[in-house]
């Protein structure tokens, strides 16, 4: 049996929080089976080795560079084995989504409010045409007036090289609300306060 060799870093913390003050060996046997001891030939708790076979198990999650970002969410949950209305995979969906738009956001469009390229590559992407033609940044904020889009969505959108499609942008701030209940397609309004250019995306979600 082969352990890739993620796995097998992850084999070793795994056991290492269980056996914190003894060397860890692992036996690997004809039959396949992994066996984990100590010196003291202790195996660790039930629990450890639970979630070591059940890491060992999952499929290895290959990035696809043209996946959505919930569509990369959606096969690591597989990968984990996170039911959809656990907790669980509700906090990971939520850290997920956080870390991927923070740094898609970053990665496409910059942090610099002060750039009008970063502005520019903004109006491309929410599918304003003729950005090339603005000369300040005032301008570019002229024309984002009145246009709601959903973070999730522009980053994909970015990501894929596209302009955003429809639903987006939104008419109206109520509009974008009802489809990010809808979809949940949620990115926390403190996480976006960090970036001056995603700011200018925050809507308040409201109940009806």
């Amino acid at each position: 049996m082969r352990i890739h060799r993620s796995n097998a870093i992850e084999l070793r913390k795994l056991v290492g929080m269980a056996l914190p003050h003894h060397q860890i060996c692992l036996n690997l046997y004809q039959d396949g089976g992994i066996h984990t001891t100590s010196e003291t030939g202790h195996m660790g708790t039930p629990s450890d080795r639970s979630r070591l076979w059940k890491k060992m198990s999952a499929p290895n999650v290959q990035s696809d560079p043209y996946a959505t970002i919930l569509e990369s969410f959606r096969t690591l949950a597989i990968s984990e084995g996170l039911k959809k209305k656990s907790k669980a995979y509700q906090e990971r969906r939520r850290a997920f989504l956080i870390e991927h738009v923070q740094d898609g956001f970053i990665n496409q469009f910059g942090v610099n409010s002060s750039s009008l390229d970063n502005w520019k590559r903004l109006l491309d992407t929410v599918g304003i045409e003729g950005s090339e033609e603005f000369t300040s940044i005032t301008m570019c904020k002229e024309a984002l007036k009145g246009k709601y889009v959903n973070l999730i969505d522009l980053v994909d959108a970015a990501n894929a090289g596209k302009a955003l499609t429809a639903p987006n942008p939104f008419s109206s701030a109520k509009a974008l609300s009802k489809y990010i209940r809808r979809t949940k397609k949620i990115f926390p309004k403190e996480k976006a306060k960090r970036n001056p250019l995603l700011r200018q995306f925050l809507i308040v979600v409201t109940g009806s």
